[in-house]
C-alpha cells in the first residue's frame, strides 16, 4: 500500500457532540507529515489572466511527494532527471500537473524550491493533507428516520424543519443518467440499498475499474473501508421504494465510487486530484467533497476543481465541522468557490431549522444550510448496515442529490443554472441570515422550480403573560402559534386604550424583557405575528403592575454592649436607628480582626444571646442592619470575656496499694488521675465496712505511711480527691496487715567510761540491746550510788532510747565540780528497771567514780 500523500479528513461530527473533524484537523501520522517552514511560498488564488500567485503557507502535508506543473509547453523531463524525481501520474486534463515521487532523503522543501527558481513550472507545490467532514451514529424513511427528508416534529424537530422532499419527488424523484462522483472513503459495493444504484463503467480500463478506482492503491477497487463513503452515497442516492432500509434524495442515480481516503479518515492532494480527473475524464455530472482542510491552498487541487468546471461539472463541498468562520479561516476545497463558480459550499443545519453548533459557516464563503445533524444513511459494517451521523458532509451530500435531481428535471440545463435553482430555491432561516450567501435552507421542491402558494397570515401568538420583575422592568412570555411568520411586534399601554409598538421581534420568538419603566405603575401589553401576508389578530392582553422604588440602605445600629453571663454565653444589647431594615447580621471575631457572621435576626431586634462558646476567651462583635438594597455600616465594636468554668469534682485516685512495713506501721500508694483537686484524704477501717478519716494530704500527694499500729491486726483503706466541686469517688479499697511484734530484746549495761573527773572528763554507761533492732527501744533505768544527781553530776533521767536500727546507747556522766573536797571518790551506778518490751540481762547495772579535782593528790582506787 501507498503512504498517503497529502491527506484529506472527512468532515463528520458524532451526535450529541461539539463539531470535530473526523480525525482531528491536520493531525496525521508523523511519518507521513512534514511541516513547510513560513518562508515557504505557495501558489494561491488565479490572477485575472489566469496565472496563480504566491502566498506563504504551513500545512501538513506528504513527505515524499510533491506536484509540480509546467508551463505550457515545457518538457520537464530533464530537469526530473537531474533532481531524481519519479513521475507517479500525470493530468493532461490539468496542464500537464504531475505527481512526483521524491528520492529518499531529500527534503521536499528543497525539491519545490529547486522547481520553484528553475522558470520552467507555473507551480510547485507540497502534497498537502485533508481531511473528511463527519462522525458516527443510527434510523428510516416511514418510522421518521429520515427528518431530514419530511419533518413532521419527530424527535423534537420542528415541522417542515426539512428539504420538502415528499413534495419535490412528486415533480421527480429519479436521476437516472446523472453521475453524481462520490470523492470520499469508497462505496460498500454490495450494500442492499447503494448496489442497484452504482454507476459501471462501460469500458474498464486494466485495473478493472468497474464502478469507480482505489486512487490510493492504483487499482479499480473503491470497496469503503471506513463507512463514510457509503453514508453519504446514501443520502445522494439510497435506492428509493425498494422496500429496505432508506432512501436517497435521488431514487435512481448513477454513484460512480471514487476512493482516496482510507480507513482511518486521511487522504492525500494527489489522489484526489487523481479522483476528480478520474470523474471528469468519465463523464460525471456532480463531485461531491465531504472532506477538506485549513493551513494551506493547492494550486493542483484548485485547478483540478477547475479543469471540472470546463467539463461542466457541478462541486458540491462540505463547509467544515469546526464552528469556525470560513470568511475569515479558509477551509479547502470548500473556499475555492470564491474563485470557481462551480463550487457550492454547504453548512450543516439541525432538526428545528437552527444552524449547527458544530458547523461553519461564512457570509461571503458558504452558500447556504442543509440538513447535517443526526442523519440516518447507509454504513460499511455490512449488506444491511445503517447508522446516524453528524456534520456539514451530510449537509453537502443533501445537496449533491437534489442537484442531481434537478439536472435530470432539467437535463439541458448548464452547471450554473442548476446551482442558481438551488439557491433561489431556499427557505430562508432567522439561523442563516449573515451566515451564508442566500441565508436559506435546502428545499428540493422549490429547486425543482415550483411556485410556492402565497404566504397566509400567521397565527396569533397566546398565553401572554407579564411579570414585573423590578421597579422598572416587566418580563412577558407567550405561546407561539405561527409556522409562517417573519417576526413579532410588541405593543405597550399605561391605559389598556391606546397601544404603542415598543419591539419587533425575530419569528418564533416567545419572551421580551421591557425595561426602563417608572416605578409602581401598571402597564398592557399586547403582541402579534407579521409575514409578508400581513399582521396577526392580537394575543390576549396581559398586564402588570412594576414594583416599588427598591428602598434605601438602612441606619446602622449603635450603642453595641457585650456582657458575659456564665462561661459559655455572652448578651449583646444595641440600640436599632432604622425603620426600613429587614433584619440584623452579627458578627463575631477572636481576635478583633476576622469577623464571622453567626447570626441573622428579625427586624428591629435589639439584642441576642451568643452561646456555646468556650470559657475565660475575649469574644469581638458588631452588628449591621440589611435590606434588599444592601447592607448598613457597621456598629462600634463591643468585647466581653466569657466567665471560667465552673469546677468539677476530680477524678478519683486509683491503683491504691497498701503494704506493712512493721509491726505498727503500713506504706500506702496510689495513683493521682486528678489535675483539679485541692487535696487527698485517706480513710481506715478495720473491718472493711466502717471507715475513718485518718488523714488530709496536699493535692498530687501519691503516697501515705499510717504509723502507731497494732501488730498483727489487718487493716482496710481507700482514698478520694477532692476540690470546692466536692468529693472524687473513692480508690480501690486496700488491705494489709501489720506484722507480729518482735521477740524481746535483752538489754544490759556497761560502764564503757568508769572514771569521771570534776575537771571535765565525762564517764559513761552504755546500755545494749539484743535481737530484732527496727524499732526504736525506750530502756527505763535508776540511778543511785553515792553522787548525787543535779549536785554531784549532771541529772541523767529516767530512760534513754535506742534509735531503730541500733543496738546501743550510750549514757554521759557528766561531773559537777562543786569546790567541795570529796576524799573518797563519789560512784553512780545506773540500774535496768525490767519492762515489757524487753527483758534485763546479767549485767543489769554498772557503776562509773567521780574523781574530785579538788584534792592535791588523788588516791590509789
Amino acid at each position: 500500500m501507498k503512504t498517503p500523500s497529502s491527506v484529506i479528513r472527512l468532515v463528520r461530527r458524532p451526535a450529541g457532540r461539539l463539531a470535530l473533524l473526523f480525525a482531528l484537523p491536520l493531525m496525521l501520522a508523523a511519518a507521513s507529515l512534514w511541516p513547510l517552514t513560513p518562508s515557504f511560498r505557495l501558489i494561491s488564488d488565479p490572477a485575472p489572466s489566469g496565472q496563480l500567485t504566491t502566498a506563504s503557507v504551513s500545512a501538513p502535508a506528504r513527505s515524499d511527494r510533491i506536484l509540480v506543473k509546467p508551463l505550457p509547453g515545457v518538457d520537464l523531463t530533464a530537469l526530473n532527471l537531474q533532481l531524481g524525481v519519479t513521475v507517479l501520474r500525470t493530468f493532461p486534463g490539468i496542464g500537464g500537473l504531475q505527481v512526483l515521487q521524491i528520492p529518499a532523503g531529500s527534503l521536499a522543501a528543497a525539491v519545490i524550491a529547486a522547481y520553484q527558481t528553475s522558470g520552467l513550472v507555473e507551480y510547485a507545490e507540497p502534497d498537502y493533507l485533508v481531511h473528511l467532514l463527519v462522525d458516527p451514529n443510527d434510523f428510516r424513511y416511514w418510522d421518521g428516520s429520515l427528518w431530514a427528508m419530511k419533518n413532521t416534529g419527530q424527535l423534537g424537530g420542528t415541522p417542515g424543519a426539512d428539504i420538502k422532499a415528499p413534495q419535490g419527488w412528486d415533480i421527480q424523484h429519479d436521476a437516472t443518467n446523472v453521475i453524481v462522483a462520490v470523492v470520499d472513503t469508497g462505496i460498500r459495493l454490495t450494500h442492499e440499498d447503494l448496489a442497484g444504484n452504482l454507476w459501471t463503467n462501460p469500458s474498464p480500463s486494466s485495473i478493472n475499474d468497474v464502478h469507480g478506482i482505489n486512487a490510493i492503491t492504483g487499482t479499480g477497487d473503491p470497496t469503503d473501508d471506513n463507512g463514510h463513503g457509503s453514508h453519504v452515497s446514501g443520502t445522494i442516492g439510497a435506492v428509493g421504494n425498494n422496500s429496505v432500509g432508506v432512501v436517497g434524495v435521488a431514487w435512481r442515480v448513477q454513484l460512480m465510487a471514487l476512493k482516496f481516503i482510507d480507513a482511518q479518515g486521511n487522504g492525500a492532494i494527489s489522489d484526489a486530484v487523481t479522483c476528480i480527473d478520474y470523474a471528469r475524464s468519465h463523464h460525471a455530472n456532480i463531485i461531491n467533497a465531504s472532506w477538506g482542510g485549513t493551513g494551506f491552498q493547492s494550486s493542483a487541487l484548485h485547478d483540478s476543481i477547475a479543469a471540472a468546471r470546463d467539463a461542466g461539472i457541478l462541486f458540491v463541498a462540505a463547509a467544515g465541522n469546526s464552528q469556525s468562520d470560513n470568511d475569515a479561516t479558509p477551509l479547502y476545497p470548500a473556499s475555492y468557490n470564491q474563485q470557481l463558480d462551480n463550487v457550492i459550499v454547504v453548512a450543516s443545519t439541525n432538526r428545528n431549522d437552527g444552524l449547527s453548533s458544530f458547523s461553519d459557516y461564512g457570509a461571503r464563503t458558504v452558500d447556504l444550510g442543509a440538513p447535517g445533524e443526526d442523519i440516518f444513511s447507509c454504513w460499511n459494517g455490512s449488506d444491511s448496515a445503517y447508522q446516524y451521523e453528524n456534520g456539514t458532509s451530510m449537509a453537502a451530500a443533501h445537496v449533491s442529490g437534489v442537484a442531481a435531481v434537478v439536472l435530470a428535471h432539467n437535463p439541458s440545463a448548464h452547471y450554473t443554472a442548476v446551482a442558481q435553482s438551488i439557491f433561489s430555491g431556499t427557505d430562508p432561516l432567522p439561523s442563516l441570515q449573515g451566515k451564508c450567501v442566500t441565508g436559506g435552507r435546502l428545499n428540493l421542491y422549490r429547486a425543482l422550480g415550483v411556485v410556492t402558494p402565497p404566504p397566509t397570515v400567521p397565527a396569533a401568538p397566546s398565553n401572554l403573560s407579564a411579570t414585573a420583575t423590578s421597579s422598572s422592568a416587566i418580563n412577558l412570555t407567550w405561546t407561539n402559534n405561527a409556522t409562517n411568520a417573519q417576526g413579532n411586534t410588541v405593543e405597550r399601554s399605561t391605559d389598556n386604550a391606546t397601544f404603542t409598538q415598543i419591539a419587533s421581534l425575530a419569528a418564533g420568538t416567545t419572551s421580551y424583557s421591557d425595561t426602563g419603566l417608572t416605578a409602581s405603575t401598571t402597564y398592557y401589553y399586547r403582541v402579534r405575528a407579521f409575514n409578508s401576508a400581513g399582521n396577526s389578530a392580537y394575543s390576549n392582553t396581559a398586564s402588570a403592575a412594576t414594583q416599588s422604588p427598591p428602598p434605601t440602605i438602612p441606619a446602622a445600629p449603635s450603642n453595641l454592649s457585650a456582657t458575659a453571663t456564665s462561661s459559655s454565653a455572652i448578651n449583646l444589647t444595641w440600640t436599632d436607628n432604622t425603620n426600613n431594615e429587614d433584619g440584623f447580621r452579627v458578627e463575631r471575631s477572636t481576635d478583633n480582626t476576622t469577623f464571622t457572621q453567626v447570626a441573622s435576626l428579625a427586624a428591629n431586634s435589639t439584642s441576642y444571646s451568643d452561646t456555646g462558646l468556650a470559657a475565660s476567651t475575649t469574644y469581638y462583635y458588631r452588628v449591621r442592619a440589611f435590606n434588599s438594597a444592601g447592607n448598613s455600616g457597621y456598629s462600634n465594636t463591643a468585647s466581653a470575656t466569657t466567665q471560667a468554668p465552673p469546677p468539677t469534682v476530680p477524678a478519683a485516685p486509683s491503683n491504691l496499694s497498701a503494704s506493712a512495713t512493721s509491726s505498727s506501721a503500713i506504706n500506702l500508694t496510689w495513683t493521682n488521675n486528678a489535675t483539679n483537686a485541692q487535696g487527698n484524704t485517706v480513710e481506715r477501717s478495720t473491718d472493711n465496712a466502717t471507715f475513718t478519716q485518718i488523714a488530709s494530704l496536699a493535692a498530687g500527694t501519691t503516697s501515705y505511711s499510717d504509723t502507731g499500729l497494732t501488730a498483727s491486726t489487718t487493716y482496710y483503706y481507700r482514698v478520694r480527691a477532692f476540690n470546692s466541686a466536692g468529693n472524687s469517688a473513692y480508690s480501690n479499697t486496700a488491705s494489709a496487715t501489720t506484722q507480729p511484734p518482735p521477740a524481746l530484746a535483752t538489754v544490759t549495761v556497761m560502764a564503757s567510761v568508769p572514771l569521771a573527773n570534776e575537771a571535765g572528763t565525762p564517764g559513761q554507761f552504755t546500755i545494749t540491746r539484743s535481737g530484732d533492732t527496727t524499732l526504736a527501744l525506750t530502756v527505763c533505768f535508776t540511778a543511785g550510788g553515792t553522787a548525787t544527781p543535779g549536785t554531784d553530776y549532771q541529772s541523767m533521767g529516767t530512760s534513754v532510747v535506742i534509735p531503730a536500727g541500733a543496738s546501743s546507747v550510750a549514757v554521759p556522766v557528766v561531773p559537777i565540780d562543786n569546790q567541795v573536797v570529796e576524799v573518797v571518790p563519789l560512784t553512780v551506778t545506773l540500774t535496768i528497771n525490767p519492762n515489757p518490751n524487753y527483758s534485763v540481762g546479767l549485767l543489769g547495772s554498772a557503776t562509773v567514780a567521780i574523781l574530785d579535782s579538788d584534792l592535791v593528790a588523788l588516791p590509789h582506787l
